[in-house]
């Protein structure tokens, strides 16, 4: 554990090797195509590395990759620079979408896991956790995939590889 001085939390090894978060200036088209073109990895696990994107996660990345119209399995590298820009757009409004919908939550301190991942903004998941379900946009079959030990969900008619 490390006990710093809030001005200096910036040279603190641990945070400095962070990405940009979402919401930061820094975290701008340009740096996402000139970190996606760096990876060889897929796209959903690009987006899982903090060091890349911070403060992204399992759920939102299924749902922005979802809106972008970009399968999960897709290298990140491979990715044009129309769609880096949309997908920019869609981890924004993605993780918005999320703050409007939690800042109406009732929060239960005695349930603080119920209270986010069992209350009112799961019913507004499109993919994430709906295998075997109809897509929102086209009704094709949610599937479900495994990536770096995690489940990715997608649709494969709207976002093919």
């Amino acid at each position: 554990m490390n006990i710093s001085r809030t001005d200096c939390l910036e040279k603190l090894k641990e945070i400095a090797k962070l990405a940009p978060e979402p919401f930061s200036d820094a975290f701008s088209p340009k740096y996402l195509r000139d970190s996606a073109l760096r990876s060889k990895r897929s796209v959903k696990e690009f987006l899982l590395d903090q060091s890349k994107v911070c403060g992204l996660g399992n759920i939102y990345a299924s749902e922005a990759l979802f809106l972008a119209n970009i399968h999960p399995a897709k290298r990140a590298d491979r990715l044009s620079r129309p769609k880096i820009a949309t997908l920019h757009r869609m981890i924004v409004a993605t993780l918005n979408e999320a703050i409007e919908a939690g800042s109406t939550l009732n929060v239960d301190p005695e349930n603080i896991d119920g209270s986010y991942y069992n209350g009112s903004f799961e019913s507004r998941w499109r993919v994430y956790d709906r295998e075997d379900e109809p897509c929102p946009t086209c009704e094709t079959t949610i599937l479900r995939l495994k990536q770096g030990g995690r489940s990715s969900y997608y649709c494969p008619r709207c976002q093919k590889k």
